[in-house]
């Protein structure tokens, strides 16, 4: 018997597998839902739990949290769906740099109290929720309040620095030295040893320069 054939017929919570889906970079199987939809997961998905249904079993969920809590029209229930969203919904424009790299949302966080329990309020209008680890998921552990200029240094397209055990970015290092950002991207860019570049002062560079001429 094909090994693909094994899959065909099991049952992973709402969702039976039906078919294979050979087009996919990776292995994706044809769902059925119990609610009558149907979509491709990925296997690993399928065996891991973390797809249980075509979707119906998140908007069921949603609708009652949306019920009993009372808070929906709050922003911490705001960034609660845009979590949900950016992580389950294929069709969300910011999907492919989370829930297209393999970033999820724990269990208990599929119900907004678990989240509020563990978030609380947002501190002011000026936080969003962010990642520490930005390849780790969505969780009690992982998760903070954050101002937006907190969140962009966190981002996985901002270099960071560590020079003496310290790790910065390179606004923050600026910040700390006193010391222009585009000034220290253009010694990097330079090739500057990153001790060099972080310890010698302008003044003190530019008369070395002099001095080898």
């Amino acid at each position: 018997m094909a090994k693909h054939t094994l899959m065909i017929g099991r049952v992973f919570g709402r969702l039976t597998v039906v078919a294979p889906c050979p087009d996919r970079r990776r292995r994706h199987w044809e769902c059925v839902c119990t609610c009558g939809g149907g979509r491709a997961v990925r296997d690993d998905c399928l065996k891991s739990g973390n797809t249980q249904s075509c979707g119906c079993l998140q908007r069921e969920r949603t609708a009652d949290s949306a019920k009993t809590h009372g808070r929906y029209d709050t922003p911490e229930y705001t960034c609660w769906v845009n979590m949900l969203q950016r992580c389950m919904n294929k069709g969300h424009r910011h999907y492919s740099g989370y829930g297209g790299r393999g970033i999820t949302v724990c269990p208990e966080w599929l119900f907004f109290e678990n989240f509020y329990r563990d978030m609380g309020d947002r501190p002011s209008e000026d936080h969003t929720l962010d990642r520490e680890d930005n390849d780790g998921n969505y969780c009690k552990e992982n998760c903070r309040w954050v101002t937006q200029k907190q969140q962009m240094n966190n981002t996985r397209s901002v270099r960071k620095l560590s020079h003496n055990g310290i790790t910065h970015t390179v606004t923050e290092w600026a910040e700390l030295l006193h010391m222009s950002p585009e000034t220290l991207r253009t010694r990097l860019r330079l090739g500057w040893p990153i001790s060099d570049a972080l310890t010698i002062p302008v003044k003190q560079k530019k008369a070395v320069q002099k001095g080898q001429q």
